[in-house]
């Protein structure tokens, strides 16, 4: 579902001329899949979605993703304030 719901956003941002291309894509945790991340990157954009940790058992992989996390968490935070400017 969100393959189709995302194509039809690039669709959209086409049709107004607006570049979306090489821009973040931020996704709550319950969108933390790799085949949601290779829709993102297929379209050259950068997936940011928290990832989701809670059915891992391997606490190194899940430390290894958490570290990779680290490098765009600042974004997300981005996302929290604006979210808490319009609630």
């Amino acid at each position: 579902m969100f393959d189709k719901t995302f194509t039809n956003l690039l669709e959209f941002a086409d049709g107004i001329n607006l570049d979306i291309f090489n821009s973040s894509v931020v996704l709550d945790t319950g969108f933390d899949s790799q085949f949601n991340k290779s829709v993102i990157e297929y379209a050259n954009c950068t997936p940011v979605i928290k990832p989701n940790i809670g059915a891992r058992k391997d606490r190194e992989k899940i430390y290894q993703i958490l570290d990779a996390f680290e490098e765009v968490k600042h974004i997300c935070k981005g996302r929290f304030v604006i979210e808490r400017t319009f609630a």
